[in-house]
């Protein structure tokens, strides 16, 4: 189950990251470099395809709460990050923190989406 999960992650990262907006810092948070969050975001994902999925949710966690910062009201790299972290809670078999970490993604991708975007269903799938 892990397995497949995993190669899905992979599978679907390949795809975020290709769409992913590029990062930008917001004036008021000039202290936050906007590659932080881009670059503690590709640590998750280069130790989840390790197999190391404790630092993988570590990394994805510091990646939201950078671009939380950076962006208060939503982007589409934060939710991305934010599904990231789902995913990782599922392979650590944490399903209750997962649906919320999706959750909160495609709400995320809904609110900012002006047509029906592929992110959401996405996102909606992985819920089943």
């Amino acid at each position: 189950y892990v397995c497949v999960l995993s190669v899905q992650f992979l599978a679907l990262s390949g795809e975020l990251i290709g769409q992913s907006a590029k990062p930008s810092a917001s004036p008021a948070t000039p202290a936050v470099a906007a590659e932080d969050g881009e670059k503690h975001h590709q640590e998750g994902l280069r130790t989840f395809k390790d197999g190391d999925y404790e630092d993988a949710a570590r990394a994805f966690q510091r990646a939201i709460d950078i671009r939380r910062v950076q962006h208060p009201n939503g982007h589409a790299d934060l939710a991305t990050s934010i599904q990231s972290l789902g995913v990782t809670f599922e392979t650590l078999n944490r399903p209750k923190e997962a649906e919320e970490k999706y959750r909160e993604a495609v709400a995320m991708r809904d609110k900012l989406a002006d047509a029906p975007s592929i992110d959401v269903a996405r996102g909606l799938h992985r819920l089943g």
